[in-house]
C-alpha cells in the first residue's frame, strides 16, 4: 500500500490568494501583449499567453464560460485597444476582490476574439 504524501512542497508559498495570483498572471500576460505590441513583434505567442490566463483565471468561477473562451479564436497579430486593456485591468480588480462579473467576461470575449 502506497503511503500518502505528508511532506510539504519545496515550493515556496508566495502567500497570494487565487484572486490575487490569477489577477497577476493576467497584468503579466497583458503587459507581454503590450511590450510586443511596442517592439512591432509577432503577437501570436503573447496573445495565446493572456488568453489561457484568463482561462485559467476564471475556470473555477465560470467553468461554462471559459469552456466558449478557451476554444475561441484569437487573431494573431490581435493589438489590444484601450478599450480592452481597461477591460483587462477591471477583470484583474474583480478577481482580486473575489467577484468576477460575467458582463466583464463576455465583453472580453468580444474584444478579443473575432
Amino acid at each position: 500500500m502506497k503511503k500518502p504524501h505528508t511532506q510539504r512542497s519545496s515550493v515556496p508559498s508566495n502567500g497570494l490568494s487565487f484572486g490575487e495570483q490569477a489577477a497577476k498572471n493576467i497584468e503579466n500576460a497583458r503587459k507581454g501583449v503590450l511590450a510586443d505590441m511596442a517592439n512591432r513583434a509577432d503577437l501570436t505567442q503573447s496573445v495565446k499567453k493572456l488568453r489561457d490566463a484568463v482561462s485559467a483565471s476564471c475556470r473555477e468561477s465560470h467553468p461554462e464560460w471559459v469552456t466558449t473562451f478557451a476554444t475561441g479564436k484569437i487573431p494573431s497579430n490581435l493589438e489590444l485597444s484601450n478599450a480592452t486593456i481597461e477591460l483587462l485591468i477591471v477583470l484583474e480588480q474583480e478577481l482580486r476582490d473575489g467577484k468576477v462579473n460575467t458582463e466583464t467576461l463576455d465583453q472580453l470575449d468580444e474584444m478579443l476574439g473575432y
